[in-house]
């Protein structure tokens, strides 16, 4: 039997109701996948990250450690990302007494599925930061819309109205971005599962916000991997998202904004698009909501 020290942790909420949860684990990362995929299953949280338990540090930068990383949603397979998840291991490594040196301020995370490396660093007195790819999104054609609002409509349980359908480019091509008003946002019980048909994997739901806090809100939905089929928070999406808001609201890239996802648990995001280096730097606090250790 093996036993795995976990912490179990939200990111992008103070609330230990809120965020998106994550259970960081500390393994021997070549095990047999069936045993990371049965704990994620078991757990049934949005993602289990599990972690190599020593990581290197950089002999150039003594702030700097790196660790090894792979993700497993609850809906089992393997993710080679996780925004949300990849805080909380960071968050984890900090708050695990003696996992890195007191100097150390930056975790260099490498996905063993996809081989990309991942910087997440300690922001202010309580965020930590990590930096994703940007996508602009791309305008569907008319033809394209009308063939996806019967979709939306269906999610919604009535017919919505859609201001902007936008789609990702690149890595970001399984994600869409639909624009629809405030109300419609904040006050739906939206059933994912006519989003099947669309086409896309992740569907971010977003609206101007008018509160004066934030300036933009967002949900998203994937019934295909996601328990439940929505999001709690969605780090990536905002890769996508924040980008449109930069340009429709006229904010100048480098400038830090406010976005909040309003699930049922909600979460608040700083955000900082930065252009010239097509990179979107996510900033999130985090709640530790219990640590101990687990048997496989």
């Amino acid at each position: 039997m093996t036993v795995f020290p976990y912490l179990f942790i939200t990111a992008f909420s103070k609330d230990p109701f809120g965020g998106n949860p994550a259970v960081v684990l500390f393994s021997d990362l070549t095990l047999p996948d069936e045993i990371y995929k049965g704990i994620a299953i078991n757990l049934k949280q949005p993602m289990a990250a599990f972690v190599a338990p020593e990581g290197r540090i950089s002999p150039e930068s003594p702030n700097v450690a790196s660790f090894d990383i792979r993700y497993f949603p609850g809906m089992g397979g393997e993710a080679w990302l996780c925004g949300h998840a990849t805080l909380a291991a960071a968050k984890a490594i900090f708050a695990d007494e003696g996992r890195v040196p007191p100097q150390v301020d930056t975790i260099e995370f490498r996905s063993l599925a996809s081989q990309k490396v991942l910087r997440a660093t300690r922001f202010g007195a309580d965020m930590i930061e990590i930096r994703l790819p940007a996508c602009i999104p791309q305008e569907v054609s008319q033809e394209q819309k009308t063939r996806l609002m019967p979709f939306i409509h269906q999610a919604f349980g009535r017919e919505v109205d859609i201001l902007h359908i936008a789609e990702g480019t690149g890595s970001y091509g399984i994600y869409v971005m639909i624009e629809i008003k405030e109300d419609d946002l904040k006050n739906s019980v939206v059933n994912a599962e006519p989003l099947r048909g669309t086409d896309y994997t992740a569907h971010v739901i977003t609206a101007a916000s008018s509160s004066g806090k934030e300036v933009f809100l967002s949900r998203m939905f994937d019934p295909e991997y996601i328990i439940g089929g929505e999001d709690m928070v969605c780090g990536t999406g905002h890769c996508l998202i924040g980008p449109y808001w930069y340009r429709k609201c006229g904010i100048t890239a480098g400038q830090e904004v406010k976005a909040r996802q309003v699930s049922s648990r909600g979460g608040e995001l700083n955000l900082v698009w930065l252009e010239s280096e097509n990179v979107m730097a996510l900033r999130g606090s985090l709640t530790i909501l219990g640590r101990g250790e687990l048997y496989a």
